[in-house]
């Protein structure tokens, strides 16, 4: 599939999976999972699917066009890699400061378990996306020598994948970490496919946005019965993905917004924790808080963002933006 001029819905894309990445960890943060069985737990279970969004995301940009496989390795990995670990350097150090893991006491204890914790993802609990991006990338040019050929077979070929994913996901073949790459790998596809058969802009929206309205109803009226419905879920975040990128137009905030997004993951949760310890008479366990946490935390971070890209000596690509 060629790779034409950029597509400014995505950006909407990136811009929505970030806020909803931000607003499930403000909401959990916020030790409001114990909320479950309530109806505002119901709705905001609905609509916390920005990892979904963001791996999708990355179907579409990655699978447009068939890359050299080691100078998309070299690109796309040391892109992911450097700033990551720079940031799960950081928050290990601070993570060992305030005591979070009872393995580090002291420094030797610190610098012998920081490389089993950065292998095992025990760093933070949501840096476990960065390894599952990595994972897909690493197997992206050899699904790109498939599926993105001019022929009308490699279509075909994606769309079949499709298929046989949500009868896996439905059958429950797949579990375990095994389970965990399938079910993302079928979004990775999927997002793909999304451009391929509906390029118009215009059609996503419209279609986006009726059916995102009518799923998302039903989402959470089978929650609130105590049913996760696969189907329908798959269904809301396809939906979802159609809305936000069938926008035709991106203003200058959600195009920086999208370059800062992988900083903002990154970084997210230090701020959050941040201003639950430094406020909590503020920040209390109601059902608008995590929307309106989550709205702070992108102000901030796009703040820092723009003051950081003010001083040129800092290698802004290292650090994720």
């Amino acid at each position: 599939m060629p790779d034409n001029s950029r597509i400014p819905g995505l950006d909407i894309v990136r811009c929505a999976a970030i806020f909803l990445v931000v607003l499930q960890h403000s909401w959990t943060m916020l030790d409001m999972d114990v909320l479950f069985g309530s109806m505002q737990a119901y709705v905001y279970s609905s609509v916390i699917y920005g990892v979904a969004l963001f791996v999708m995301l990355s179907g579409a940009l990655q699978m447009r066009k068939i890359e050299p496989v080691f100078p998309f390795y070299k690109r796309r990995l040391v892109r992911i890699l450097v700033p990551f670990l720079i940031w799960g350097t950081i928050t290990y150090a601070i993570s060992a400061v305030i005591g979070k893991y009872p393995d580090v006491y002291n420094v030797p204890s610190a610098l012998k378990m920081y490389l089993p914790f950065l292998l095992t993802g025990k760093i933070n609990d949501a840096f476990w996306f960065v390894y599952l991006i990595l994972a897909l990338y690493l197997i992206t040019p050899f699904l790109q020598r498939i599926f993105c050929r001019e022929s009308v077979l490699s279509s075909i070929a994606l769309a079949l994948a499709s298929v046989i994913w949500v009868g896996i996901e439905i059958l429950g073949l797949c579990q375990g970490l095994v389970g965990t790459f399938v079910f993302y790998l079928g979004f990775f596809l999927i997002g793909c496919l999304v451009l391929r058969f509906i390029p118009n802009a215009g059609i996503r929206f419209y279609a986006g946005m009726i059916c995102s309205a009518v799923f998302l109803g039903l989402n959470i009226w089978f929650k609130s019965r105590g049913q996760e419905i696969f189907l329908v879920q798959t269904a809301e975040i396809i939906s979802l993905f159609l809305l936000f990128s069938g926008f035709k137009k991106a203003t200058a905030f959600s195009v920086n917004l999208s370059r800062y997004s992988y900083f903002i993951y990154l970084t997210h949760f230090m701020i959050i924790r941040a201003m639950y310890l430094l406020f909590p008479q503020v920040f209390v366990p109601v059902w608008y808080m995590p929307v309106v946490a989550a709205l702070l935390v992108i102000c901030l971070e796009y703040a820092i963002c723009r003051l950081l890209e003010c001083f040129r000596r800092i290698p802004l690509k290292a650090i994720g933006i």
